[in-house]
């Protein structure tokens, strides 16, 4: 969709002022801009093609922001659709690497504690790792796909599912007057809370003391947490190599 379609299509909420827009250069899956009115400040999301191929759906992720906007930690969504999202500019008042472990648990907590509306679509890691393996751009030898599918087939989804973010690095978490908000929920979905446990470990750089400390106090043990370590591993890796033409350069 062309952008002065998008900003028709949000003039009701922009205003008849003159809209200054900037690019936000650090994003990897998609275009992201911060528009600013004499009044407000957004952030938009001009959605990539094909999201689908990344194992995003579109729809799941509306109705989850749709589900949590009473949350402290959600961000306030304006518009949106499956061509782009628009929520209000969080201003952040601390750098995101500095946050304790207690406020990450803390904030994993609340995450997997958020009631959802049923028949929202999980998202099963299993699935989503054959779904970006059939993505690649450097494809996989048989041998190489044989032993994917070999670790993937010796996981178990648990019976109980919980609201899971599945995208924990630094870039996705604000600190603003209100608390901590995550930002930029595309594959926030129903899952597995040690994969999302894994992802978080993974996407903060946290130590191994430190992983064996949230491990304990989320009642995971040592076998359920190298698994969930190792397959989020190879999701982020398969992501990368869908997403991207030059990555790996060698394998």
């Amino acid at each position: 969709m062309l952008f002065h379609n998008i900003l028709e299509q949000l003039s009701p909420i922009l205003g008849a002022h003159p809209v200054t827009v900037k690019r936000i250069p650090e994003a990897l899956t998609n275009a992201c801009y911060r528009l600013e009115t004499p009044e407000n400040s957004f952030a938009l999301r001009v959605n990539c093609r094909a999201p689908e191929l990344l194992g995003i759906d579109r729809q799941r992720e509306l109705r989850i922001l749709n589900a949590i906007k009473k949350e402290p930690f959600a961000p306030t969504l304006r518009m949106g659709t499956r061509d782009f999202l628009l929520v209000d500019w969080i201003e952040s008042f601390q750098e995101p690497d500095r946050f304790t472990t207690d406020e990450l648990a803390d904030l994993y907590m609340a995450v997997h504690q958020t009631a959802l509306p049923e028949g929202i679509q999980p998202l099963i890691v299993t699935d989503q790792i054959r779904t970006l393996l059939n993505a690649q751009q450097h494809p996989f030898s048989h041998r190489e796909k044989a032993e994917i599918n070999k670790l993937c087939d010796q996981y178990t989804r648990p019976e109980q599912l919980t609201l899971c973010f599945h995208d924990w690095h630094p870039g996705n978490l604000l600190s603003c007057r209100n608390g901590v908000q995550l930002i930029d929920w595309e594959y926030a979905a129903p899952g597995d809370p040690a994969i999302d446990l894994a992802c978080l470990l993974l996407g903060f750089k946290l130590s191994g003391a430190i992983a064996t400390e949230l491990a304990e106090r989320f009642h995971l043990d040592k076998y359920r947490l190298e698994q969930a370590l190792e397959l989020c591993r190879l999701m982020s890796d398969l992501w990368y190599g869908a997403r991207f033409q030059d990555y790996p350069p060698t394998r």
